[in-house]
């Protein structure tokens, strides 16, 4: 009969790999993303903005005001 740490350890292994198998079986399917900034750039790349919303985007920008010109280029030229 083997001592309680063998068993012990025994079992252990045992439910890592069904674990990891687990695992790779339900990510098979699933991104991983470095930054969030890469999850937001994927996600765009996969979702269609519906019409109503582009365009109101498209007019809500185009109410916008321009920026003002930076600090340079109010005190050397190039600013109005």
């Amino acid at each position: 009969m083997e001592p309680e740490s063998e068993q012990f350890k025994e079992r252990f292994r045992e439910k890592e790999e069904v674990d990891s198998r687990q695992g790779q079986e339900s990510g098979a399917g699933q991104a991983e993303f470095e930054t969030p900034e890469e999850l937001i750039r994927h996600d765009a790349t996969q979702t269609e903005v519906p019409a109503t919303v582009e365009a109101r985007l498209k007019d809500s920008l185009a109410n916008e005001p321009k920026p003002k010109p930076g600090l340079w280029k109010r005190l050397f030229g190039g600013g109005n």
